[in-house]
């Protein structure tokens, strides 16, 4: 099943609505993981794109804040360069 996901947050800030915000294609994968600066367990949401790269920052502390009829929305936290920041993401699907 196809995910496509928009974040809703740059740089810990939210995204105007006024902005085109960018959908990124992939297959979502919500499981544990390994936090990358603290090492301990987290709920981790990867988005991987058809090469099996990360289409996006994964998100750490995954948590599902809702679900809707039309998709879910996941909140946690990015981290770039040791730095956590705010991320939320709405992800819809596609039946292949």
């Amino acid at each position: 099943m196809k995910a496509f996901v928009s974040q809703l947050y740059s740089n810990g800030k939210s995204i105007s609505s006024e902005k085109k915000i960018p959908i990124h294609v992939g297959d979502l994968n919500v499981s544990d993981g390994k936090h990358p600066v603290l090492g301990r367990l987290c709920m981790e949401a990867v988005l991987l794109a058809d090469n099996g790269q990360n289409a996006i920052q994964p998100l750490y502390d995954a948590h599902l804040i809702f679900i809707a009829a039309k998709g879910l929305r996941l909140r946690g936290f990015e981290v770039n360069a040791g730095r956590e920041t705010a991320q939320e993401w709405w992800v819809r699907f596609e039946l292949e």
